[in-house]
């Protein structure tokens, strides 16, 4: 007779190689599904259910990221080339560049907004995650809410889900990603502009879970421009926001992405963090708004955590 899989008490794979062990101890257990409820968590909020204290909050990020860029894309030596090298490639559409127009494809605008707003480092913070949260969230959000003619709640909404989901990872990784020669604005900051796209594009679970799955793959944003000053910094967001435009698109068109792309075996946490507490990154998610403490920087280009404290 064919055995069911246990033998003696003790679980065991198909394999033959116990999940669990005999004589009392614990079993292994896998990490909670994260992936799978974040896009749940994504694709039920409601405008309603976020507190009026935090949608203030959200609109004054919301319009110092539109002052911050809009200078970045005038005063910095970056932005005639990155324009230069984004016009070569043809993106032509209906998507704003701010002060270029709204001539674009909507991922190259995602790319040059975002790279505008990082560019003096003058954009919003979230200490404890060690994260640029609006960079890539509003930047997308932005140009979706665009393109779809989103209602001022719709656009809240997503950037609510957006800047939660980066500021949650954030924690998680801390600065072990920094360790490992990351930059947390991109490798989380993909996560919630795939959020906060796809809450506009009122997408569901599933969808949002394989979006996920897809974006881990384009989840990148190395440390090396340090040894020079190169303007590789200024790209991350805007590359993360490109990438999470992509990744949500395949995903809509019936793509099938990684599953467990944050919590698996080579997911956004063992890639880039120490795997410490998976748990933080869902507890009271949707009731203890975590990116309420994303700040505002008064003096540009201090580092985050002088910001903070003088914040």
């Amino acid at each position: 007779m064919a055995s069911n899989g246990t033998s003696n008490g003790v679980n065991s794979t198909s394999n033959g190689i116990p999940n669990g062990t005999a004589n009392g101890s614990k079993p292994h257990t896998s990490p909670p599904p994260i992936t799978h409820n974040l896009a749940a968590f994504i694709s039920t909020l409601e405008f309603s259910s976020i507190p009026a204290r935090l949608i203030i909050d959200l609109k004054t990020l919301l319009l110092d990221h539109l002052g911050v860029a809009l200078y970045g894309a005038q005063h910095t030596s970056s932005s005639a080339p990155f324009l230069a090298a984004i016009n070569a490639l043809n993106s032509s559409g209906t998507s704003t560049v701010l002060t270029r127009g709204s001539s674009f494809q909507p991922q190259y605008a995602m790319l040059l907004n975002g790279a505008y707003a990082h560019s003096l480092d003058f954009d919003d913070t979230h200490l404890e995650g060690v994260v640029h949260p609006g960079a890539t969230v509003i930047t997308a959000a932005l140009t979706v809410a665009e393109t779809l003619q989103s209602s001022g709640k719709e656009l809240l909404t997503a950037i609510a889900a957006g800047h939660e989901v980066v500021c949650r990872l954030g924690i998680a990784i801390g600065s072990s990603g920094y360790a490992k020669g990351f930059h947390n604005t991109s490798t989380c900051g993909i996560f919630g502009a795939i959020a906060a796209i796809s809450k506009l594009r009122g997408l569901k679970a599933e969808v949002i879970e394989n979006a996920f799955g897809i974006g881990i793959s384009k989840t990148a944003g190395n440390m090396q421009f340090l040894v020079s000053g190169a303007w590789n910094k200024r790209l991350h967001p805007g590359f993360a926001a490109h990438d999470a435009f992509l990744a949500v698109t395949f995903a809509e068109a019936g793509v099938v992405g990684a599953l467990n792309a944050i919590e698996g075996e080579h997911g956004l946490l063992r890639m880039f963090g120490t795997v410490s507490n998976y748990d933080s990154i869902l507890e009271a998610i949707g009731e203890n708004w975590v990116c309420k403490d994303t700040a505002i920087k008064v003096i540009e280009g201090f580092c985050l955590i002088l910001q903070t404290i003088i914040w």
